[in-house]
């Protein structure tokens, strides 16, 4: 008898599936898949002047994940994704008995506005920003740069998906 049939075997377990099916479904969850990108952004030129070494790849890739063909030139695009005012914060929360401990929260924030080609504002400007909170420990001083690193990688990423769905959701 295999796993499965053992476990569909009892009626109790059948409806425990079916009750926990239900709820994830009521509770608005669903697996995240592909977002339906609007026809203006088929052919996508991005523009920055920033310095965003996890934000642009992030983006980039879901964008072509989704569909949109990044052009090299603004010339060739439907629309223009303008990246501005990328920034960067790490501000001391608490101080612990040790100078070189404690805890420190990290902002990253963006500003981005779509445009046609025509240079007309679609969307934005839009600001939008993740914050992430962390505690230092004395005694790990190199593991501390490391989980700043990381958790900066996540908040690009975080910022890159929030672009997305604004995208997304873009009604021409």
């Amino acid at each position: 008898m295999t796993p499965m049939t053992f476990f569909l075997k009892n009626p109790l377990r059948i409806g425990l599936i079916l009750s926990l099916s239900f709820l994830l479904l009521a509770c608005g969850f669903h697996l995240r898949g592909l977002e339906k990108m609007p026809p203006i952004l088929n052919k996508l030129y991005i523009e920055t002047d920033i310095i965003a070494p996890a934000l642009l790849p992030s983006l980039k890739s879901s964008l072509q994940n989704n569909g949109v063909i990044l052009m090299t030139e603004a010339g060739q695009a439907t629309s223009l994704l303008l990246i501005q005012n990328f920034q960067t914060s790490k501000q001391l929360i608490s101080l612990s008995g040790v100078t070189e401990a404690g805890q420190y929260q990290l902002t990253t924030s963006v500003d981005f506005t779509l445009e046609d080609s025509k240079s007309n504002t679609l969307l934005g400007p839009i600001h939008l920003s993740a914050e992430r909170q962390y505690s230092t420990n004395a005694t790990q001083i190199l593991s501390n740069s490391s989980i700043e690193f990381r958790l900066n990688q996540q908040m690009s990423q975080e910022l890159a998906n929030k672009i997305l769905s604004y995208l997304a959701r873009y009604k021409s």
